[in-house]
């Protein structure tokens, strides 16, 4: 009699082992790809603000001034792209003025696209937000959209409002921004 069997297929163990080792490898899989999807995103954002800046200078060579936001009446300078508060706000040409078309309307000769977070429009004010006072200087604003400041150049990373970084690319004491600003806007805004 023959006591030995013929050994055939995978021992529950094995299977237990390989199927452990797949799910970690695929675990180590997404979590690069959802940190370059975030990468790619922010890539997107520094480059929409690099078009409002050419498109903002190719404004003031026809206009002679910036897109103002210091209407008559304004409840606020800020106006943008993509916030469901500041979105609708109008410019004017002078200011204290009457109150015009809203920024993308303005720019839109300039931008052939429309301006909108990588994720979507935003249901509260974050967003592209812009300001400019007087038409000499002005700000371009990201507010809350970045999804890691580490993938930002240091010259968009507003250090007035955010006194630090932490490990996951986060604002520490506000909400994640960075921005362009010329003149009295240039430290800041």
């Amino acid at each position: 009699m023959n006591f030995l069997k013929n050994k055939s297929g995978f021992t529950l163990i094995e299977l237990l082992v390989v199927i452990s080792i797949i799910g970690l490898l695929s675990s180590v899989v997404l979590t690069s790809l959802s940190s370059a999807r975030k990468k790619a995103r922010d890539a997107i954002r520094t480059s929409d603000i690099v078009q409002i800046r050419s498109a903002l200078q190719m404004y003031i060579e026809d206009f002679g001034h910036y897109p103002i936001t210091n209407c008559q009446g304004a409840s606020t300078n800020w106006t943008g792209w993509g916030s469901a508060v500041y979105s609708g706000r109008q410019v004017c040409s002078s200011v204290g003025g009457t109150p015009g078309n809203t920024l993308p309307t303005e720019l839109g000769n300039y931008i052939k696209n429309t301006l909108l977070d990588p994720l979507g429009a935003r249901a509260d004010d974050g967003g592209y937000l812009y300001i400019s006072g007087d038409g000499v200087d002005y700000c371009i604003l990201l507010w809350a959209t970045p999804e890691n400041l580490r993938n930002y150049n240091s010259v968009f990373f507003n250090r007035v409002r955010c006194s630090g970084i932490d490990s996951s690319g986060q604002c520490i004491g506000s909400r994640n921004n960075i921005y362009i600003g010329t003149g009295v806007y240039a430290p800041g805004c």
